[in-house]
């Protein structure tokens, strides 16, 4: 097989400023985890023709994908899971004032996770590393093996769909349609 063939290429956000940058992180073969992945998949169904003001993006599990990705982007949003003791399915969205200022190095590239790649690319690139961001999770009900996911996080991913949907195009209406 061919390289890169049956995959969507990542779309780069660096070639340019982009107002407003989507990223969705996860890993999809372990249920609830893929969520990040399963709203940008959704939302890229559901906005076909989206503004170029507007990038969404599949980072699966790597944050350092994520830092060179949300390069050039003037506001960045993040869709993770994350595993705490909130009942599965709660939504969180954590604004600037929550994410965190400094943060452990990883050991290696593959313990780098997404709040790590923010601080560090805040570090690394101040004058082309988005300074506002928001952080969008959903409590996982199960990260073991499996490719679909738990009925709470499924009904929270699809509220987090219509939140995310009405908040792009509030701020970037799509162009009215031509009479044919």
């Amino acid at each position: 097989m061919q390289r890169g063939s049956s995959k969507k290429k990542k779309r780069d956000l660096r070639s340019g400023s982009t107002p407003l940058g989507v990223i969705g992180c996860g890993n999809l073969n372990r249920q609830d985890d893929g969520v990040g992945v399963h709203v940008i998949e959704a939302l890229q169904r559901q906005l076909p023709t989206l503004p170029p003001e507007v990038h969404l993006v599949e980072a699966g599990t790597s944050g350092i994908d994520l830092m060179f990705l949300a390069q050039g982007c003037e506001e960045l949003w993040v869709i993770d899971a994350c595993t705490s003791d909130a009942p599965a399915g709660t939504l969180l969205e954590l604004t600037e004032e929550e994410l965190p200022t400094h943060s452990e190095v990883a050991f290696n590239s593959h313990d780098f996770r997404w709040d790590q790649a923010l601080v560090t690319g805040r570090q690394l690139y101040p004058d082309r590393f988005p300074q506002h961001v928001k952080v969008f999770l959903v409590e996982a009900e199960s990260v073991d093996y499996g490719r679909e996911l738990s009925t709470p996080v499924s009904a929270s991913a699809e509220q987090l769909i219509e939140t995310l949907k009405g908040r792009i195009l509030q701020r970037y209406p799509a162009p009215p349609r031509m009479a044919s």
